[in-house]
């Protein structure tokens, strides 16, 4: 009985987790994979000198969120600033009570 309660509560936390990735309003404004490949960084390259492991090359694939140490080597990388590669969308179900 405690292992399908453990299994439910943890099926419930990754639903939690995709909801949560579906509503970040930050995406990605290029295709990193690409953009590293142009640069003559292919995944090969990134994984033999340990830039980046499969993981986060997946993440990069996915468009799904990384840290800041990610996309400081991403910045280096490609010369570029985060703006360069991440923008943020607002939210048109949210307010703008600035106004």
């Amino acid at each position: 009985m405690e292992d399908s309660l453990t299994r439910k509560a943890s099926h419930d936390n990754i639903l939690l987790l995709i909801l949560i990735w579906w509503c970040i309003m930050i995406k990605y404004k290029i295709n990193i994979m690409n953009s590293l490949k142009n640069k003559g960084y292919s995944s090969y390259k990134l994984r033999k000198e340990k830039i980046f492991g499969e993981a986060t090359m997946t993440k990069f694939r996915n468009e799904e969120p990384i840290n800041f140490d990610n996309l400081n080597i991403i910045c280096t990388l490609l010369n570029c600033q985060p703006g360069d590669i991440l923008e943020y969308i607002p939210d048109p179900l949210i307010k703008d009570e600035t106004n």
